[in-house]
C-alpha cells in the first residue's frame, strides 16, 4: 500500500513561487489578433453579446469567451489561437484564472507555441495571485523540472500553499512527501494530516491509501469499517483497486457483514472497469448463481472478456 502512494505521487511529477532570474523573456502572442478572432459570423446571437463585452474589456466576459472558443461551445467555433489570444488578454489584466488556462495553453502547445518556459512562469504569476491549480501545476514544474530546474524543496512550497487552498492534488502528493521524507522533513503525523484532507476533498487516489492503512493499522488505529466506505466511495469514482479491495472484504466477512451478493456487485463493477482477475471471478458467479441470478450468457460473455484480456495482456 505505501509503494501505491509513492508510485503515484512519482507519476505526477510532471509539470517554482517565483521564476528563475536567467529565464530569457518570450514574447507574448500579439495584442493584434486575426480578423477572425472577433468575427461574428458563426456565432449565435447571445456570443455575439458576449462578444462585444470581452472587446470592451470585461475581465469576465473575456475569459468567458476564451474558454468558449477553446472548447468550441456557448456558441463559439472551437479555435485554439483565438482562446490563446483571450486568455492573454486576461492574464495581462492580472486575472490569475486566465494566467492558469494560458500557461496550460504553452505547456501543450495548443494555440500556440509549445514553450514550458512560458508555461511555468504564468503558473507563478497566478499561484503568487493565490490561484490553487496554478500552485499545484507550478509544482508539478518544480519536481520535474519543466520550463525551470528541478526542485522538490520548492515543488513542496508550492503544494504546501496548493494545499492549503483546498487542492486535493496538492493535499495528496504532499501527504507523500511528508511520509517518504522527499522535499520536507519526514513526519508520519503530517502525513496522515494531509492524506486525511485529500480523502476528505474525495481525492480517489488518497481514499484508496487511506482505507488501506485503515484495513491494516497503519499510521493510524484499524478502522476496518471505515476503510470499506473509503473503499466504496474510491470504487464509484473508477479505481479498481478499491472495488477489488471491497468485493474481498464482502467474501469474507472482513470489517463488514459477509454478502456473496455485494462480494459479486463489486466483482462485476472491478470487471466493467477493465479488470482481468474480476472478469474470470464473476464469470464463475454468473455459471454458478453466486450472488447474482445465474446467467449462462453473462457467464460466457464475462469469460470471453477474460480470455481476450489474458491473451493481450500476455
Amino acid at each position: 500500500m505505501k509503494n501505491f502512494l509513492f508510485a503515484a505521487l512519482l507519476s505526477a511529477f510532471a509539470l517554482p513561487l517565483t521564476a528563475p532570474a536567467s529565464a530569457a523573456p518570450v514574447s507574448a502572442p500579439s495584442d493584434n489578433p486575426a480578423p477572425e478572432f472577433f468575427s461574428e459570423k458563426n456565432i449565435t446571437p447571445a456570443a455575439k453579446i458576449l462578444l462585444e463585452r470581452a472587446k470592451s474589456g470585461n475581465g469576465d466576459a473575456i475569459l468567458q469567451v476564451a474558454i468558449a472558443y477553446a472548447a468550441g461551445e456557448k456558441g463559439f467555433p472551437k479555435n485554439p489561437e483565438a482562446a490563446v489570444f483571450w486568455w492573454n488578454k486576461g492574464a495581462g489584466m492580472g486575472d490569475a484564472i486566465s494566467q492558469n488556462y494560458l500557461a496550460g495553453a504553452y505547456s501543450r502547445g495548443d494555440g500556440v507555441e509549445k514553450n514550458p518556459e512560458k508555461a511555468y512562469e504564468l503558473w507563478c504569476k497566478a499561484a503568487e495571485r493565490g490561484f490553487p491549480e496554478a500552485q499545484f501545476n507550478a509544482g508539478v514544474c518544480a519536481a520535474n523540472g519543466a520550463g525551470c530546474s528541478r526542485n522538490i524543496a520548492l515543488a513542496a512550497k508550492f503544494w504546501q500553499a496548493a494545499a492549503e487552498n483546498g487542492n486535493s492534488k496538492a493535499q495528496y502528493n504532499l501527504a507523500a512527501m511528508f511520509f517518504k521524507g522527499i522535499g520536507v522533513e519526514k513526519s508520519d503525523k503530517s502525513g496522515m494530516y494531509w492524506l486525511e484532507k485529500a480523502a476528505e476533498s474525495g481525492n480517489a487516489e488518497a481514499q484508496t491509501v487511506l482505507a488501506g492503512y485503515l484495513f491494516n493499522g497503519v499510521y493510524t488505529p484499524a478502522d476496518k469499517a471505515r476503510a470499506a466506505n473509503l473503499w466504496e466511495s474510491a470504487a464509484e469514482k473508477g479505481v479498481i483497486f478499491a472495488a477489488k479491495n471491497l468485493a474481498k472484504m464482502y467474501l469474507y466477512g472482513d470489517g463488514v457483514e459477509n454478502s456473496v451478493k455485494n462480494f459479486a456487485k463489486w466483482t462485476k463493477f472491478a470487471a466493467d472497469l477493465g479488470d482481468t482477475e474480476s472478469m474470470y471471478n464473476i464469470a464463475i458467479a454468473y455459471k454458478n448463481g453466486d450472488g447474482v441470478e445465474k446467467s449462462a450468457e453473462n457467464a460466457e460473455y464475462y469469460m470471453q472478456k477474460f480470455k481476450k484480456n489474458k491473451n493481450f495482456a500476455e
